[in-house]
């Protein structure tokens, strides 16, 4: 007997069942842009134990926070080792602060909503984003 497989291609660019794992972010503030935490979050989200990113940045400071499947906590310590590596690597200008900390998670998310809604101003991010990462500091 012989078997023939045949194999389904398609025309246009593969795309997964996975969504986005992250809303990008703008700002209207002309030196401050985002760009710099949306690369992050592309790069993070494309990890298959990630389930979400959060990530803002200032001119020189970059907080990311994520959350993994919780199938995966076991090694979230590990994720977030490697992830610091990697953007101390890919970012060395920036000061970059990679939590998995509920508390984090919570402000980044209240942080995004205001960038995206416009309620907050550039010194009301950098002021946030220095208190986050003091607050990042004291729990380690």
């Amino acid at each position: 007997m012989i078997f023939i497989l045949f194999g389904c291609q398609s025309d246009g660019p593969q795309q997964t069942n996975k969504q986005l794992k992250f809303q990008p972010l703008t700002t209207d503030h002309q030196r401050m842009t985002q760009e710099v935490s949306n690369e992050v979050k592309d790069y993070i989200s494309r990890h298959d134990h990630i389930t979400s990113v959060y990530a803002v940045n200032t001119f020189d400071a970059l907080v990311i926070a994520f959350e993994v499947n919780h199938f995966n906590r076991f090694q979230l310590q590990t994720y977030k080792d490697q992830l610091t590596k990697q953007m101390k690597r890919k970012y060395p200008t920036y000061e970059s602060i990679v939590s998995t900390d509920q508390k984090i998670i919570l402000e980044l998310k209240r942080l995004e909503k205001g960038i995206i809604d416009e309620t907050m101003s550039m010194n009301d991010i950098q002021k946030e984003i220095r208190r986050l990462i003091k607050l990042n500091k004291d729990n380690v």
